[in-house]
């Protein structure tokens, strides 16, 4: 039985560009833990995003392609997630890494979808703001 994890967004959007929202990032967003081979994080002045990598193998049963999905975190629970303030900290980043690894490997067994709680930044909340594959 396949497994999932699931990343909740909130007021979801793309903004490479100037900040254009995108309704249908918004709510649940499953991943199959059985792809998921590395979880790696990156926080930088104007972003902080994680990508999932993931191994997709195609019908011939014998081709593998990694694939990245990218997820962007924010304080800022509207408008852009790329202004500098609105960033969390490398310690929430840290933390939120820990948890996506957890949900990843600690599911029970017969549960098929687990959802990643992420800590607050102080006393900040963070958000989800942006999945791409």
């Amino acid at each position: 039985m396949a497994r999932f994890i699931n990343l909740i967004v909130t007021n979801g959007g793309s903004d490479a560009m100037g900040f254009i929202l995108n309704p249908g990032m918004d709510g649940d967003n499953l991943i199959n833990t059985d792809i998921i081979v590395l979880v790696g994080y990156t926080l930088s002045a104007s972003e902080a995003k994680f990508d999932i990598s993931t191994t997709v193998t195609y019908n011939d049963g014998m081709t593998d392609q990694v694939r990245k999905y990218r997820v962007y975190a924010s304080k800022a629970r509207t408008g852009t997630y790329t202004d500098g303030a609105s960033l969390p900290s490398a310690n929430w980043m840290v933390k939120a890494k820990k948890v996506i690894l957890e949900a990843v490997s600690n599911q029970g067994p017969g549960g098929n979808r687990t959802t990643v709680v992420f800590p607050k930044d102080g006393t900040d909340h963070v958000y989800l703001r942006g999945i791409e594959f």
